[in-house]
């Protein structure tokens, strides 16, 4: 095997044999609740906050998207 593809699969086995095994409960769970993430646009942070209403909520989902000022 040669030294980068081992170089590679190493790290990647090292990984996955840490990563937490899904349940199918867990992914059965509705994505609902405020989220807060963001990402790096011409070297500026883009901050993206979502809100997603729980079934049954009258508000519903909603998205705001803030750009900084150039």
């Amino acid at each position: 095997m040669s030294r980068l593809r081992l170089g590679f699969l190493l790290p990647l086995a090292f990984l996955l044999a840490g990563a937490p095994p899904h349940s199918a409960a867990a992914q059965e769970q509705p994505l609902q609740g405020l989220w807060t993430g963001g990402f790096m646009l011409r070297g500026a942070w883009v901050a993206v906050n979502l809100r997603v209403a729980a079934p049954g909520d009258s508000a519903g989902d909603t998205a705001d998207l803030l750009f900084p000022s150039y």
